[in-house]
């Protein structure tokens, strides 16, 4: 098996992390600070062993994404949860890893972590000519005998663009014709008003989710699968080798606060309408300058003639973009506003009048 490969989105995040007055590299909500003191932390009840807590965090995440209990696996974050999918499904029962086919550009942990696992790789891509588009087909043409797994985000990171159910279904009756599963990472789906979890439009399509990016609960580091029991049945099996059981006091503090999951969705799509505004009224009639047409992400993606320059330009007034070279997309830049409102109206006055400037 290869060693671990370096993660450099993340790598590079961490490194200018607070370096820009005006950071617009978020791509999720702030973080949320706890409810102080802490739940409780309830004892199981006669007759339940010690995984009681995390079938009550699979129950309500069940009910919320309208499936069975049994159809939900529990995570340390969303990327847990895709670890324990791409584990489980490319290293079954052979000496080889299987092959994984993830899109391109594409946030690098989905494919980097599948090949620290020993996978070989393959990618389709998503075009900027196209808006960003998965074409079922191109990624058809992808696949190989040894493709034993697909790996996306909806929307799409870094573009923002969604992936409508229509495709969805293709996806799921390629991957049933080809005997293969595709994972679809969707830890920003629920900024999108009425979209249903990928699971729920093809038992080949697996959904991976948490409550980071929009209810703004890092602290909690709880993640979960949505998948076919079989599936959820293998992983949890897999996971009796490594951690076995999951932190509790997390499950407690999630339960305690889930009755408020729907007021803060509604205020993260709030928030996402307004600083997508602002943005898109800053850049609307410059030329050479395109904004990818987001699903109402607090993110989007920024195509402009030499990025690097631009963006280097912008941290020296204070602003901070995130490079798409670390997406595999060097023609642009992605762009958040997940900021306070005053915050993302100078920073998008500033960019305009850089962006003015360089015509």
């Amino acid at each position: 098996m290869s060693q671990p490969s370096d993660l450099p989105y993340l790598s590079w995040a961490r490194a200018h992390a607070g370096r820009q007055r005006l950071c617009m590299r978020g791509s999720g909500m702030p973080s949320r600070p706890l409810p102080s003191p802490l739940p409780t932390l309830a004892s199981p009840p006669p007759g339940q062993d010690d995984l009681w807590h995390e079938r009550q965090v699979a129950a309500a995440v069940a009910h919320r994404a309208g499936v069975e209990p049994e159809e939900v696996f529990v995570t340390l974050g969303a990327s847990g949860a895709n670890a324990a999918v791409l584990a489980t499904l490319l290293q079954a029962g052979s000496s080889e890893p299987g092959e994984l086919l993830c899109e391109r550009p594409s946030y690098d942990p989905l494919w980097r972590t599948g090949q620290a696992l020993g996978c070989s790789l393959r990618f389709f891509e998503r075009h900027a000519s196209e808006g960003w588009r998965l074409d079922p087909l191109a990624l058809e043409a992808e696949l190989s005998h040894d493709t034993r797994a697909v790996i996306l985000a909806r929307p799409h990171n870094p573009t923002g663009v969604d992936v409508p159910e229509p495709v969805l279904h293709a996806l799921g009756e390629i991957a049933e014709a080809h005997d293969l599963w595709v994972i679809v990472d969707e830890v920003y789906l629920d900024f999108v008003p009425g979209a249903l979890p990928a699971y729920r439009i093809h038992p080949r399509l697996i959904s991976t989710c948490s409550l980071t990016k929009v209810y703004g609960l890092s602290e909690l580091r709880l993640g979960w699968v949505l998948a076919h029991r079989s599936l959820v049945e293998r992983m949890t099996a897999r996971r009796l080798h490594a951690e076995a059981l999951l932190p509790t006091l997390p499950h407690a503090v999630a339960l305690a606060l889930w009755d408020k999951l729907d007021g803060w969705r509604d205020q993260a799509r709030a928030q996402a309408r307004e600083g997508a505004a602002i943005f898109e009224a800053a850049l609307a009639d410059l030329p050479g300058v395109s904004l990818a047409p987001h699903a109402g992400t607090p993110f989007g993606f920024v195509s402009v003639a030499d990025p690097a320059a631009l963006t280097l330009a912008l941290e020296a007034l204070g602003v901070g973009v995130t490079p798409g070279a670390v997406f595999q997309a060097p023609g642009g830049f992605r762009l958040g506003w997940t900021r306070p409102v005053e915050q993302l109206r100078e920073a998008a006055e500033i960019l305009r009048n850089a962006l003015v400037m360089r015509t």
